[in-house]
């Protein structure tokens, strides 16, 4: 994501504009070649020299936004590892540097004068590199790899055009802005089920809180944002900003409107609008089906026996006033094919919109919720503590059969 001071952004009143690049701009495909060329040229490198050097072509521009916005982009796109000694790849940098200032105070105060009657540094790191069977330079240059800036260019950026940096820069600078977001409505026009049922499998693996409803011939989400929320915002946040590059990726008419709070101390509110006409571009690919590591593991120890019951995906359950809620399973009896329950994983959560969900679902919905994401600490009340099991990592099975076994069909 692009910091606070890379955003560049058009505020007129109460109206906020991303200032996104043209894809026509020969200045800016200009400047994206460059910074590609630039990353495969510091492949293997440090990241302190490839940061060195985007600072010497951005020193004496005067929009220099722009320059550290796609390098930071690029950045992000790809991977840097901490080097490793080829001799002793378990050995940690921490663990060097404590051989070294040891054998130091050992041997006395490393100078780089060797007259002075004492060790030299040099006479160290020899030392230290001949009983590893390391050249001196590796044994240098890993000392403080655990240092960022000392991890190396191992995979480059998977935007390998001008126009895909491009692309990426527009998209990335969207969603941090959506970071300030307190919600978000998005808007869909004639989807399919197919694409539906993508679209909230994948809002549900984000553990986004969401309300859902469809008219007849457009659905509508409405999706809480980070500053909504009193904690965990930084870490839903990310995981809030994820969800936009979905909406590229449908064939049809959407819309995205977004409250943020703006401002240093984000207490004026703005009003951003994005559109399936804005031109974003995504690098998602509609492949398969998403789910959480909780999601999978409880599928699995489902699978390994016959608890009595049929475990499938949940459905789209219609709540009243079009509104809707999506469960993540459906569970039918074995012996009576008329006993049908949902069970709904809830990651992030505040109280008030759990209770609300609860007091809006049918009898037959019960409710796995987080321990760990709790977005309010206080304990759920007692008419809802019928429906719901709380979890750390791993969903308990026969906790859902026994609640299971407790509903009024």
């Amino acid at each position: 994501m692009l910091t606070n001071d890379l955003l560049e952004v058009k505020v007129s009143g109460r109206v906020l504009e991303p200032k996104l690049l043209s894809l026509r701009s020969a200045l800016q495909l200009d400047r994206a070649e460059i910074l590609l060329q630039m990353f495969t040229a510091h492949q293997g490198k440090p990241l302190g020299e490839l940061n060195a050097d985007i600072q010497g072509i951005t020193a004496l521009e005067v929009n220099h936004k722009i320059w550290k916005g796609l390098a930071k982009v690029l950045i992000d796109n790809s991977t840097f590892e901490p080097p490793i000694l080829e001799h002793h790849p378990d050995l940690s940098p921490s663990e060097l540097r404590e051989r070294v200032f040891v054998r130091s105070a050992e041997l006395g105060l490393a100078t780089q004068n060797p007259s002075f009657g004492r060790q030299s540094k040099e006479m160290i790191l020899e030392s230290i590199a001949s009983e590893l069977n390391e050249s001196v330079d590796n044994v240098l240059s890993f000392l403080y790899a655990d240092h960022k800036d000392m991890h190396r260019l191992t995979k480059l950026p998977q935007a390998k055009t001008a126009v895909d940096v491009l692309h990426r820069y527009n998209l990335v600078l969207c969603q941090s802005l959506l970071l300030y977001a307190k919600s978000i409505r998005v808007v869909l026009h004639k989807p399919t089920s197919k694409w539906l049922d993508m679209l909230f499998r994948r809002v549900k693996f984000y553990r986004l809180l969401f309300r859902v409803w469809k008219y007849e011939d457009r659905v509508e989400l409405l999706i809480d944002g980070p500053q909504s929320l009193l904690s965990q915002s930084s870490r839903y946040g990310m995981q809030f900003a994820m969800f936009l590059p979905l909406l590229p990726l449908f064939n049809g008419q959407w819309q995205l409107d977004a409250t943020l709070l703006w401002g240093k101390k984000r207490k004026s509110e703005k009003s951003m609008r994005l559109t399936h006409a804005t031109g974003l571009q995504s690098h998602y690919q509609l492949k398969g089906l998403w789910k959480s590591n909780t999601e999978e593991m409880f599928e699995q120890r489902f699978a390994e026996k016959d608890w009595g019951w049929t475990l499938s995906d949940g459905e789209v359950l219609y709540l009243g006033e079009q509104q809707v809620m999506v469960p993540n399973y459906k569970l039918t009896s074995q012996e009576d094919s008329s006993r049908e329950a949902y069970l709904n994983v809830i990651g992030f959560w505040r109280k008030k919109q759990v209770l609300a969900m609860m007091d809006a679902a049918p009898n037959n919905v019960i409710f796995a919720v987080s321990k760990r994401y709790a977005g309010a600490t206080e304990s759920l009340p007692k008419r809802v503590q019928n429906r719901v099991i709380l979890f750390a990592e791993v969903i308990p099975i026969k906790s859902v059969l026994e609640l299971l076994m407790k509903i009024k069909y």
